[in-house]
């Protein structure tokens, strides 16, 4: 049946901004076989150490900082898009055009949905935030760190000024770097609230300058993969944060390729890999949401 409706442009897609890839360093690497996963020696997280300047013959003794230089790992993993429709009605650059518009515009919560659980389909991709467990791979040359178990800072849940802070603090005696803190929307609100976020360029921090990512994505789980309680979210901190990242890429070179024949439907598929990683510490911590006024998550009291 011929609708008597006038098609007509849809409201204009505005993407969000402050999410993960915000704060993220993007790779400029063109040797592709980052996509098998990469591993990397992150800046030294350790701290300096001292000792009392004093004028003798041979000085005193210094320690090392470490016992070996640490190597970190990341997992590649895929996000993409696929309509499912009849192909009447639609040139194939207009298919192919409208598929890969639909993965531009809800990567970013879906990889950072990744980046938070680590989960997908058959596999668990390291490293994520959400995790209690170190995990290490073992073989030919060094061991690789794949996922550090982040350090839970408070068992019970904290108001968000006293969370960030003691992010913040956390990090200033792990990290000698600009630290990233990680976020739901929804912390986020509360974070402004009490003023604790800046607007710098397209990115979010705090006042000392950590980077802010406030991700789509982002479910505000524990350590060990659980909803927190009602009322109830956790946030995460780690070094800066780097994700290498392929071209947009679509199956089938011709529109006979995209057909189902099953169905006679499209199959035509919009993708691009991810591997994402971050540099020395991982912190988590639970903050109690209820709005400006003390009470009950969701209620005005």
């Amino acid at each position: 049946m011929v609708s008597i409706r006038r098609m007509a442009a849809p409201p204009v897609f505005t993407p969000a901004g402050y999410g993960l890839l915000s704060v993220a360093e993007p790779a400029d690497d063109t040797d592709l076989h980052w996509r098998n996963g990469v591993q990397f020696e992150p800046a030294h997280c350790g701290p300096a150490l001292n000792m009392a300047s004093v004028c003798v013959t041979g000085g005193a003794e210094k320690d090392p900082l470490d016992d070996a230089v640490p190597i970190r790992g990341a997992d590649p993993f895929t996000v993409y898009a696929w309509l499912d429709c009849s192909p009447i009605g639609w040139t194939p650059q207009q298919w192919r055009d409208m598929t890969v518009e639909a993965l531009r515009n809800n990567e970013p919560a879906a990889v950072e949905a990744v980046f938070w659980t680590g989960a997908v389909a058959g596999a668990t991709i390291y490293p994520h935030l959400a995790a209690d467990t170190a995990v290490n791979e073992t073989g030919v040359g060094p061991a690789v760190n794949l996922q550090t178990a982040a350090s839970v800072i408070v068992t019970g849940a904290v108001d968000i000024v006293e969370a960030v802070g003691a992010l913040e603090g956390a990090m200033a005696g792990c990290y000698g770097g600009t630290p990233t803190l990680h976020m739901t929307r929804e912390t986020a609100a509360h974070a402004d609230q009490y003023g604790l976020l800046r607007r710098q360029g397209a990115q979010l921090t705090t006042l000392l300058g950590s980077k802010v990512a406030a991700g789509l994505g982002y479910p505000g789980t524990a350590p060990d993969g659980t909803d927190p309680a009602d009322g109830v979210a956790w946030m995460y901190a780690t070094g800066a944060v780097k994700y290498w990242r392929s071209p947009v890429e679509t199956t089938g070179r011709s529109p006979a390729e995209w057909i189902g024949r099953a169905t006679n439907d499209q199959v035509l598929i919009a993708e691009r890999t991810y591997v994402i990683g971050w540099d020395c510490c991982h912190f988590a911590i639970p903050v109690a949401l209820g709005g400006a006024i003390t009470g009950t998550a969701g209620e005005p009291t």
